[in-house]
């Protein structure tokens, strides 16, 4: 990773996200403790989602998605199965809710067949949006959520543990979809809820997030749900 490109891209983009005046502060208020606002990147109040023991998101005002998207099933076998396994450890450690827990296997699903880091998209590396783990969390968010390059250690399975843990405050603190739009596509989506495909994103995500609840087996068995997004 190219840290002089970083830091200058860093420069450039600013640290805090700037604000229109039209923007509301994020807040803990609705949707039981879950954010759907479009707050500033630093001093976001703390996010928790809080749901445990077989509660869970109840629909798609918690996604602003509908959650229809076209999908199929695959079973790759344990090439698939073994990284979900390894995933459901890392976000058992981590504290994870079953909430959080759909929401981040969705996103590794979504990202790749295998949730590999060999598959990992690498068209970006050395630059600001370069994508990190089998998530492909981009390093403009890790920076944002405070951490320091270099990162290349992420891209190893057996630090899957710090990258969950670097995911779930980003969703902590930010809330389901500013997170899920960051997440997509970056300052912009954060920003806008739109750009970079942003709600077929989140609604694929909604979409496997629903899979699971109907079906919890997909949480950790060879299956993947495959929806097609426009990649980015």
């Amino acid at each position: 990773m190219d840290f002089i490109k970083i830091v200058a891209s860093l420069i450039f983009l600013g640290l805090s996200a700037s604000s229109n005046g039209n923007e509301r502060p994020c807040s803990d208020e609705s949707n039981e403790g879950v954010s759907s606002c479009v707050g500033p990147f630093q001093n976001s109040p703390i996010v928790t989602l809080g749901y445990g023991d077989g509660v869970y998101l109840q629909g798609s005002q918690d996604f602003q998605a509908a959650g229809d998207a076209i999908f199929n099933f695959n079973d790759y076998g344990d090439a698939l199965g073994d990284n979900k396994r390894l995933l459901e450890s890392s976000l058992e450690k981590q504290g994870a809710s079953p909430s959080e827990k759909r929401i981040l296997v969705a996103i590794a699903m979504q990202e790749s067949t295998h949730m590999s880091p060999d598959q990992r998209d690498k068209e970006k590396d050395g630059l600001l949006s370069e994508n990190l783990s089998i998530f492909n969390m981009n390093v403009d968010m890790v920076i944002r959520l405070g951490k320091s390059p270099p990162f290349g250690y992420l891209n190893q399975m057996e630090n899957l543990d710090e990258a969950v843990a670097i995911m779930l405050q980003g969703l902590r603190t930010w809330g389901v979809v500013p997170f899920l739009n960051f997440h997509r596509g970056g300052a912009t989506a954060f920003q806008d809820g739109q750009s970079y495909g942003a709600y077929e994103y989140r609604n694929a995500i909604y979409t496997i997030y629903k899979v699971m609840v109907s079906d919890p087996f997909i949480l950790r068995d060879n299956r993947r749900v495959e929806i097609w997004v426009p990649r980015v």
